[in-house]
């Protein structure tokens, strides 16, 4: 547990700014803000993957809480930490309009630095097993052919092309100059 640790730099006097990466539910806890904030914290990375829960449960992170992800925010930015949240589309629950969806929540939180990328499935992992399984990998070696932004599956709702499509529209309006 980082409790510790973040108290031993705190007593110490140190206070070096520092980035790191926690699970959004993690940052329920309102000891571990204070500390990750006075102890130098200034950025934090969170991949919230998904505003669906039913694409979080898909991906094992059921113990993820959308409904939860603005009090996290504001929870941080309270403490002048900010926050990058990383959003993947591809999921099998998502369908065009996705990011509008996503960004639609992220507007009411406080500013955030948000990214957005497709579900890739890597070898050997429960998903790239599963997909292989449902005969869905449209490029089954696809890390050893890289090539930026070409999905390796077949989404269900969703075609490859469009959740590009979604994924560019999700970084021109979050990093559009009215954004």
């Amino acid at each position: 547990c980082a409790l510790p640790i973040l108290r031993d730099i705190i007593a110490a006097g140190a206070q070096i700014p520092w980035v790191g990466q926690i699970s959004a539910n993690l940052l329920r806890d309102e000891e571990l803000v204070e500390l990750i904030a006075a102890s130098g914290g200034r950025w934090i990375f969170i991949g919230m993957e998904s505003m669906d829960p039913a694409n979080l449960s898909s991906v094992n992170k059921g113990f993820s809480k959308p409904g939860e992800y603005g009090a996290v925010l504001e929870r941080l930015a309270r403490r002048n930490v900010y926050a990058i949240t990383s959003f993947i589309f591809g999921l099998d629950h998502d369908a065009p309009g996705v990011a509008e969806r996503t960004l639609s929540q992220i507007r009411n939180w406080p500013p955030v630095l948000p990214v957005f990328g497709q579900l890739t499935p890597f070898p050997a992992t429960p998903l790239y097993v599963r997909l292989a399984k449902e005969g869905r990998l449209t490029r089954p070696r696809h890390w050893l052919d890289f090539e930026p932004f070409q999905m390796a599956h077949a989404p269900l709702r969703i075609t490859a092309e469009q959740v590009q499509e979604e994924i560019r529209r999700a970084w021109t309006e979050s990093y559009s100059a009215e954004a």
